[in-house]
């Protein structure tokens, strides 16, 4: 027995360990998490207001469509709260001409960054306090709704008692790279961030959208308010984690066919639109836990294909078939999921693509930030040191 082949070994063995415990989260979070779609369309005569919080930065190119689909929503009693951040490409006149073709547009214009606060959640802030609404939802600009969701969400959560509803947007991607990638994204944010346990109040898994958080107005107050995450660059999960510490009933819904977001245009946008989460995050600021993390997920990842060479003589029988085992697995839970989000099923086959990539783009982003000393977001430069001690949540 060889030192190579003992680790091949390991390695595949491993690797077999993680992807049947991704089969097994995978069926838990297929089977748990409820979608949109399956929601009732009820009708009723009073509804609670509801305010659309709209964070704008630079968005001339997808604000005007992307609000359109928003204000396409049947929903009766409703405002949408649009920010504009700052903007310096003309989104600032877009918002002022929504303003003005719908009584239901509120234009709010964000001048001066304060101290201490990124800019997004300042903006999602002046949102906030515009805001009449009972209910908030706090959506990216570039985000798409489709008639009926804010009524099914609404009656969904008053019925069940929930305080804070995220909802997990359809991924569209251009083409098959980008489909694989986001497949990849979406497996690994369905198995590691343990979607199945969100409800649960003894579980610390938590969850939010940027694409569609949604929150009850009592209840954010309740936490404390935007302001304990204001240095959160994952202030979507931030925010989840905030309100679920403070009591507040938590749950996550699917929204395929009825919130939508574009992935990216191009693999390079998404590989410099991955410089801040992932930096902040999964590397926790720093570039060797993000090589360690890379490196040990890869290894989960492509450990089993080692079975395919011809490393393991000193075992008595055949080690293919454990590959032939991982293909399968690895191609059906994407699929998988990718069905359940009704996805374009051939980006499953891309995978190891998609994954290589992706860990290029955290590898990328851990060097980026380690570099810098910190991240560029919105037009200013946030450094380690004020974002490490302004952060409130860790995964």
């Amino acid at each position: 027995m060889t030192a190579v082949g003992l680790l091949a070994a390991g390695l595949v063995g491993l690797g077999m360990v993680f992807w049947t415990m991704q089969l097994v989260f995978a069926a838990f979070t297929i089977r748990r998490v409820r979608t949109i779609a399956g929601l009732p369309d009820e009708r009723r005569e009073t509804w609670p207001r509801v305010s659309v919080i709209v964070a704008a930065c630079n968005e001339r190119e997808t604000i005007e469509s992307a609000m359109a689909a928003k204000m396409s929503d049947d929903y009766p009693n409703v405002e949408f709260v649009v920010v504009d951040d700052r903007s310096d490409d003309g989104t600032g006149e877009v918002v002022e001409a929504l303003a003005a073709r719908d009584p239901r547009v509120r234009a709010v214009h964000v001048a001066e960054l304060p101290e201490g606060w990124l800019g997004k959640l300042n903006a999602m802030e002046q949102g906030r306090r515009a805001a009449t609404g009972q209910w908030l939802v706090f959506s990216d600009a570039d985000v798409h709704f489709r008639p009926g969701t804010l009524r099914r969400v609404i009656a969904f959560a008053e019925r069940a008692g929930f305080d804070h509803v995220p909802v997990f947007p359809a991924l569209a991607a251009p083409n098959w790279v980008l489909g694989a990638i986001g497949g990849v994204f979406n497996r690994m944010l369905a198995v590691m961030g343990r979607l199945w346990a969100v409800e649960d109040p003894r579980s610390k898994a938590t969850i939010g959208s940027g694409s569609f958080n949604m929150v009850r107005r009592t209840a954010l107050e309740r936490a404390g308010g935007l302001a304990r995450v204001k240095l959160d660059v994952a202030d979507d999960v931030a925010l989840g984690a905030l309100l679920k510490r403070s009591g507040a009933r938590q749950t996550l819904l699917v929204g395929r066919g009825f919130v939508e977001v574009a992935l990216y245009r191009t693999v390079g946008a998404m590989a410099r639109g991955s410089e801040r989460a992932p930096f902040t995050t999964v590397g926790d600021f720093s570039f060797w836990k993000m090589l360690f993390f890379c490196v040990a997920w890869t290894a989960m990842e492509l450990g089993p294909a080692l079975a395919f060479l011809p490393l393991f003589p000193f075992l008595p029988f055949p080690v293919w078939p454990v590959g032939v085992v991982w293909a399968a697995l690895s191609i059906g839970i994407g699929a998988a999921i990718d069905f359940w989000l009704r996805r374009k099923l051939f980006p499953a086959l891309l995978w190891p693509l998609g994954m290589l990539l992706l860990a290029a783009f955290f590898l990328r982003a851990g060097y980026l930030g380690a570099k810098r000393g910190g991240i560029r977001w919105r037009g200013r430069f946030y450094s380690t040191e004020l974002l490490r001690a302004g952060r409130s949540y860790r995964p």
